[in-house]
């Protein structure tokens, strides 16, 4: 079975087939004449089952070639036992086709009335329509992956048509069958006052003979949906194992397959810590007893101890920034989200603020964009690094944020409001800003396993630079094929914003060597209002849903800087940190600040890099490059390294310019002009111009001639409506 967000179906109306349907080798799928089955899964429209913790209930699909159990009586005497029958197609409702056509239901004549009764899964041994063999373990295994699989897994299902006949039926016609859920669904919202791991939660019954779970020996009778335990093995718990970091003052969802019954028992709740069982609350079931195919929502709050408590990771503990790095898989991270930036005051002849204008008081928090590392181009893996539920605002101002268990590469853009909203509420303006709620400030999240900024940094002379572009999630080293090697580039910056821009280059190239002006992709956005919908797929079939940025100039570019000052304009696009900045028609975003955004003198708000950091100042290039040997690398054709033993091998990625449209025109791999490394350096030159040092290719350079590539460096303006990749160095 598959689950996707509800028990509640719609019932549905009666299937009329031709007579006969033929597979493979003209195999019967139905032969002519026999009894035809049309499933349905349906559920108690009263029920709350609520498995994605939303206000929708927990859908169940059938899967092609699910196997169901069907038997036959005509007055209470077999005539068909257990036979196998599976769904011909996937979905909420399936007609069933015979597995054996030796095991075909059959009609007995016209007019006697049939009892027709079917199960779910098919067991083979079932031998008796009145004692069906039926488990449900004791322990359910927790996937984050598929957080509802083990109910999959447990899951018994039953129906039952009765008293038909072959005449009122009618040849060729099918019987409806109509699947309810023999047991329960427990939905368990814990609410936890600190982190705290757990490695299981159980359901746990005082009274030590209740049969919650049955191992084997149990039996139901189809007829009456009665569960028979007592020549069964039972235990008087349910238990939901697998790591799990609970939330801190939000609700942690579990989900178990449960017993019917247990009118009056009372019942623990056990969460297993470090090895210890902590009874952290006790309910007494209803006299009515827990009801086959609802759920029953048990909330319920754990004082966690600080012996207990999950070590958090605090990203500012060294000061507050605009990108933070997090390395670790099963962590949790925080970061203090009530200030803006550095947090430290700026006073320019353009952009000044006091300490005061920092402070920010958000509401929520909310995921603006995501990526990750990907290595096919078909499919694209949609997958976040930090999972939306994952994420949360705590009480004191800090941004709370946990890593899976298996560790994603990738980036997260996050933004925090000055009211509480969600993600299907937002509503925006036809320049795509966010008109229901103030965007106070968002950061970067480069989720980058392993890495370590300090421990990686190379040094020459008074520089210490980062070993990789800011954004970037893998070194050359880590690349396993040609689609891996876009993430060794970083994100893309305009000119004096603190918000990166997706790197990945684009999603039609079979080996990321050439660029199309298909750009940012596949980056996702878990807001509606902001989805831009598919790419790739009208021309190459690949699809990429869900795209927060697109390929055009409308898609892409919006003019957020009309008729303001500058302050004004950095303080609007950090107001909107996915929208690329353009003056439609000549190439800049704002008019002059003076270098003071990126200023060469003080690390400001609008700097992008981590704390203890800054961005790359013309001098330290100046430095990094004298006398300084350099060549292509090898491993990815698409970026050089510098060959002293002193910088060990640092690398530059080409592939780090975007045009004035958000367009890239960079040219990589088989370049057929010239070939570019293209990197923003802080300050700037004029009103309209971004400075920038580059990495200069010969022309004609080809992957094929990467030895005797000569590789000269040079400086340049460069309209401020494009973007280049950024390397920070040591703010010391």
């Amino acid at each position: 079975m598959k689950r996707i967000s509800s028990y509640i179906i719609l019932l549905a109306s009666a299937c009329v087939v031709s007579c006969a349907e033929y597979g493979e080798e003209g195999q019967p799928l139905r032969p002519s004449g026999s009894v035809g089955f049309f499933g349905t899964v349906v559920g108690d429209e009263e029920s709350r089952t609520s498995y994605e913790n939303t206000e929708n209930s927990v859908k169940v699909e059938w899967e092609q070639k699910d196997k169901i159990g069907v038997f036959a009586e005509v007055d209470n005497v077999a005539t068909s036992v257990n036979y196998a029958y599976q769904a011909s197609s996937a979905g909420p409702e399936s007609e069933f086709w015979v597995v054996s056509s030796a095991q075909t239901v059959e009609w007995v004549d016209e007019t006697s009335q049939h009892d027709f009764y079917a199960y779910y899964p098919y067991v083979k041994a079932a031998a008796d329509v009145h004692a069906v063999p039926v488990t449900l373990p004791s322990e359910q295994e927790w996937d984050e992956n598929d957080q509802l699989a083990h109910l999959d897994a447990a899951d018994f299902m039953w129906a039952s048509a009765l008293d038909k006949t072959k005449a009122e039926v009618g040849e060729g016609n099918v019987i409806p069958l109509q699947f309810h859920h023999l047991f329960s669904v427990l939905q368990v919202r814990i609410k936890a006052s600190q982190y705290v791991a757990v490695d299981a939660v159980k359901f746990r019954c005082k009274d030590g003979n209740e049969a919650v779970s049955f191992d084997s020996g149990v039996t139901v009778d189809l007829a009456t949906a009665e569960i028979d335990t007592s020549a069964g093995t039972t235990t008087n718990e349910i238990s939901i194992v697998g790591s799990r970091i609970l939330k801190m003052g939000a609700y942690t969802d579990f989900f178990m397959m449960v017993s019917p019954g247990h009118a009056g028992k009372t019942f623990e709740f056990v969460a297993v810590v470090d090895g210890k069982e902590v009874v952290f609350a006790e309910r007494t079931v209803g006299p009515e007893g827990l009801k086959s195919g609802k759920t029953l929502v048990v909330s319920a709050d754990f004082e966690v101890s600080d012996e207990e408590a999950f070590l958090v990771e605090d990203l500012s503990a060294g000061g507050t920034a605009n990108t933070y790095y997090v390395s670790k898989p099963s962590m949790v991270y925080k970061f203090d989200a009530t200030v803006k930036g550095n947090g430290q005051p700026f006073s320019g002849s353009f952009i000044s603020y006091t300490a005061e204008d920092l402070k920010i008081d958000p509401a929520c928090v909310l995921v603006v964009w995501y990526n990750s590392l990907q290595s096919s181009y078909s499919p694209w893996a949609q997958l976040t690094p930090i999972p939306l539920d994952g994420v949360q605002l705590g009480e004191d101002g800090y941004v709370y944020l946990q890593t899976p268990s298996d560790f994603i590469n990738g980036n997260v853009l996050l933004a925090v409001f000055d009211k509480e909203i969600d993600y299907d509420n937002v509503e925006i303006d036809d320049l795509r800003r966010i008109t229901n709620a103030n965007l106070l400030w968002s950061w970067n999240i480069v989720a980058a396993e392993g890495y370590d900024l300090e421990a990686t940094a190379a040094t020459k002379g008074a520089y210490t630079f980062m070993s990789r572009d800011l954004g970037a999630v893998i070194d050359p080293e880590d690349v396993t094929n040609d689609v891996e090697k876009a993430s060794t580039s970083g994100n893309y910056y305009q000119y004096g914003r603190k918000d990166p821009f997706p790197s990945i280059p684009d999603c039609t190239s079979a080996n990321v060597m050439y660029m199309t002006g298909l750009t940012f992709t596949a980056t996702y956005t878990p807001i509606p209002a902001l989805d831009q919908g598919s790419f790739c797929a009208a021309n190459w079939g690949v699809p990429a849903e869900h795209q927060i940025l697109g390929n055009t100039t409308e898609t892409v570019a919006r003019r957020l800087c009309e008729s303001q000052v500058p302050a004004e304009a950095v303080a609007a696009a950090a107001a909107a940190p996915y929208v690329w900045a353009y003056e439609i028609g000549w190439g800049q975003w704002i008019a002059d600040d003076g270098g003071e955004a990126w200023s060469t003198t003080s690390k400001t708000i609008y700097d992008p890099c981590p704390a203890g950091w800054r961005m790359m100042t013309e001098d330290a290039w100046n430095a990094l490059i004298d006398n300084e040997p350099a060549h292509v690398d090898k491993s990815t054709n698409r970026g050089f390294r510098f060959d002293s033993e002193e910088l060990n091998g640092l690398y530059f990625s080409t592939n780090t310019l975007r045009g004035t449209n958000g367009i890239g025109n960079d040219y990589i791999g088989s370049c057929g002009v010239k070939c570019y490394a293209s990197y923003a350096v802080s300050g700037h030159v004029n009103s309209t111009q971004t400075r920038i040092v580059r990495a200069v290719f010969k022309e004609n350079y080809s992957a094929t001639d990467v030895d005797n590539t000569e590789i000269t460096f040079t400086a340049e303006n460069k309209n401020n409506a494009q973007g280049f990749c950024v390397r920070c160095i040591k703010a010391d």
